[in-house]
């Protein structure tokens, strides 16, 4: 899939890639979260309607934020009253 950007044809691929190997090091099911969010939010409204696509991104994106508040939450840098959901909502196999 190309997307116009700054008026060339560049592979998504190519920004996702350039994403994921970028500053923050992305690993493991972020990694899968956030490629899957981005390739969602480049073919906005090219395969299905924009509305299922935007869903679907934000549905990674959702996954991507509960996984990065439940590893600091295991990792002592926020507490429970911290996460958008209940712990025993990430004990439902989430982890």
């Amino acid at each position: 899939m190309q997307c116009q950007c700054a008026e060339q044809n560049i592979e998504s691929l190519d920004i996702i890639k350039a994403i994921l190997e970028g500053g923050r090091t992305w690993a493991g099911m972020q990694a899968v979260f956030m490629a899957n969010a981005l390739k969602y939010l480049f073919r906005l409204g090219k395969k299905d309607s924009m509305k299922q696509d935007l869903q679907k991104a934000i549905k990674y994106m959702t996954w991507l934020l509960e996984d990065i508040e439940w590893k600091e939450y295991e990792s002592g840098k926020i507490s429970s009253k911290d996460l958008s959901h209940p712990v025993s909502y990430y004990d439902r196999g989430y982890k």
